[in-house]
């Protein structure tokens, strides 16, 4: 894998209340920074929020079992995904902070030599209530690979 990559991230919500709307993924594509730290993979990306124009640096750790997110700016927050566990962590945002809990239900993992390809299911529960079911796929393109929207 190259030092430089792309990052794709789409992501899917069922809120409980409308769990046939929502259904459209939101979909980003980013450039990052691939490293490996004591045999563990990172991908570094920054992320735009619309509302006022502020930015989070995202961290994420990857390993064959467990996905780590963390940002840190607008918003502060480490997400830990692992298969049938649920963590919680507090979710800091410019109007206040919010207990957010992860039940992951699967995590899937791939790799070949210029991709990554992560696809996490997990119920997300803010404050201690049921939010919604969620889907996230997290693909990391080695720079010169073979990338396709």
């Amino acid at each position: 894998m190259t030092e430089e990559v792309l990052v794709r991230i789409t992501g899917i919500q069922r809120p409980e209340q409308q769990p046939e709307q929502n259904e459209e993924p939101i979909s980003v594509v980013t450039r990052g920074r691939f490293y490996t730290e004591n045999g563990h993979r990172y991908v570094t990306y920054e992320e735009i929020y619309d509302e006022a124009e502020l930015t989070a640096v995202n961290t994420v750790r990857i390993t064959p079992e467990v996905l780590e997110v963390k940002k840190d700016g607008a918003v502060n927050v480490q997400m830990v995904f692992q298969e049938n566990r649920k963590t919680v962590s507090i979710y800091g945002t410019p109007f206040g902070e919010i207990e957010m809990g992860i039940a992951t239900t699967r995590y899937g993992f791939d790799e070949t030599e210029d991709l990554i390809r992560l696809d996490v299911c997990y119920i997300l529960e803010m404050n201690g209530e049921h939010a919604a079911d969620c889907e996230l796929h997290m693909e990391i393109f080695a720079k010169g690979s073979q990338f396709s929207l």
